[in-house]
């Protein structure tokens, strides 16, 4: 999430608008954080070298008050359940806004009248956290969930330019994917949200 956060600011800076000192968050770590990485090295000589090398996972919580629910559906008529930014229960890297969400949607009491949509895939998690603190209300959509691209969990159409003209004329469309995602299947799914 620190990461996240100076990639997040340098956008935000972009923009020629400011977010809050890193050192003005309060933090809730998580000790000894091992990751998926344990999953995949159970039974060989990786696994013990990966728990004898734990990490701190840090978590930065947000600095304004916010609501946030997830929907199953582009036209936020389906709520399924409520979103946190930051999971506190929750020691795995789903702490950030839960994992990966078909729509979750936050909104804020920043009161500027700005809002953001994030299309993103798993690394995107860390980077939404951040948004809550500069926009009223902030859109978090993953394209894996929709278009055909989700398997047994998709969700149905997914089109940007109706989500703006029906739902959400949002200022800010922010893509992040990560470089793999160019020639993957990620590529496509982000392009079926533009209905390319």
């Amino acid at each position: 999430q620190r990461g996240a956060y100076y990639a997040y600011r340098a956008f935000i800076h972009a923009k020629g608008e400011e977010i809050a000192d890193l050192s003005e968050f309060s933090q809730d770590n998580v000790e000894n954080f091992i990751g998926s990485w344990e999953y995949s090295l159970n039974g060989t000589p990786g696994e013990s070298v990966l728990k004898e090398n734990a990490e701190t996972m840090e978590r930065f919580l947000p600095i304004v008050e916010y609501k946030g629910d997830v929907f199953l559906d582009m036209n936020l008529t389906d709520r399924w359940r409520e979103s946190k930014v930051i999971v506190e229960s929750d020691e795995k890297y789903t702490t950030f806004i839960g994992g990966d969400m078909p729509i979750i949607r936050y909104k804020t009491n920043v009161k500027n009248g700005e809002k953001a949509v994030i299309v993103k895939e798993s690394f995107g998690n860390a980077f939404a956290t951040w948004a809550v603190n500069n926009y009223e209300e902030v859109y978090i959509i993953d394209p894996r969930q929709w278009n055909g691209f989700g398997g047994a969990s998709d969700r149905g159409e997914f089109n940007l330019v109706k989500f703006y003209n029906d739902v959400c004329q949002f200022d800010d469309l922010i893509v992040v994917s990560y470089p793999g995602s160019a020639t993957s299947n990620m590529r496509k799914a982000i392009s079926s949200l533009v209905g390319m």
